[in-house]
């Protein structure tokens, strides 16, 4: 058996050790190597086939065999300990042809059926009570686990010299999620940031250069004050012009007070597809990157480098 972490080539063996002459006796041979070494444990295999009726498609265009529902009872009734678990829209003996008699009354038969207008009403007008993982609505929900990745991000950004980062994942994969336990990381005792920024780009998409400095500087004023208003209320009210060679002033500025601003720039990828920023902002924002008082983390579907 492989321990945890290990690879062993599984896919190539497979497809070395399966071969056209007895593909089935070879899948068989690993069915009984697999199960060998789960008897110890009590355990067992377990077969999930979802759309279960599609396979008609395969045999029909010739790439599927015909035997596949044979062998599929071979292996349940020869071997105690493997199990299968079938679903598909119709019931087998609404699918006519011989081959798959070879399964009726193989096992026992359960029936799913639509919810009744009273329940579908239900499940969307009202909210789950205390949702775990919620994922639709106007709040971003709580992170659940990655800490693993949270403490090498988090490693990455408090370091002697700390890195910009970006986060890349494909759509729905939580990174906003990822970004607001970031977001409560930061905030936390013992930061070294003074003060952390969450700006959703994708929400609230920049029209032009101008507006992304505007909006960005509002940003690190409010952020500021919120800190010490009392210590950094002159630079928020420089940073009031909006202009971005009073923003660079600014964190050159902090910079001299050792003070450090954490961006997480969410939604980077609409301001990118909707293309009104020019290669001036760009330019821009690196400079402003370049300030050791200023370091930046964003999220995209994609390489920035390829968008």
């Amino acid at each position: 058996m492989l321990r945890a972490g290990q690879r062993g080539g599984i896919t190539r063996a497979c497809r070395a050790g399966i071969g056209d002459e007895a593909p089935f006796g070879d899948c068989c041979e690993y069915v009984e190597v697999a199960l060998a070494h789960l008897e110890p444990h009590g355990c067992g295999l377990l077969l999930m086939l979802d759309e279960f009726d599609k396979l008609q498609e395969g045999i029909d265009n010739g790439i599927t065999s015909p035997q596949v529902p044979e062998n599929i009872r071979f292996l349940v009734q020869a071997y105690p300990k493997f199990s299968a678990v079938l679903t598909g829209s119709r019931r087998l003996k609404r699918l006519h042809e011989e081959y798959w008699s070879a399964l009726f009354g193989l096992g026992t038969r359960f029936s799913v059926t639509a919810l009744s207008d009273d329940a579908a009403r239900r499940l969307v007008e009202e909210p789950v009570p205390d949702p775990r993982f919620q994922i639709l609505g106007p709040n971003v929900p709580p992170m659940i686990g990655r800490v693993a990745i949270l403490e090498r991000v988090w490693g990455a950004l408090t370091k002697a010299v700390p890195s910009h980062l970006s986060i890349v994942g494909p759509r729905y994969a939580g990174k906003s999620v990822f970004l607001s336990g970031l977001l409560k990381r930061a905030h936390a005792a013992g930061s070294p940031y003074a003060g952390t920024i969450l700006w959703d780009g994708g929400h609230l998409t920049p029209s032009s250069n101008a507006d992304f400095m505007t909006v960005l500087s509002r940003k690190v004023a409010e952020e500021l004050r919120a800190v010490d208003q009392q210590r950094f209320d002159a630079y928020a009210e420089q940073l009031g012009s909006g202009d971005y060679g009073d923003l660079r002033e600014v964190m050159e500025a902090l910079q001299d007070e050792q003070v450090r601003v954490l961006l997480l720039l969410d939604g980077l990828d609409r301001p990118l597809a909707a293309d009104t920023l020019t290669r001036n902002f760009w330019d821009q924002l690196r400079e402003l990157a370049s300030q050791p008082s200023l370091r930046l983390v964003t999220p995209s579907r994609g390489n920035v480098c390829e968008t």
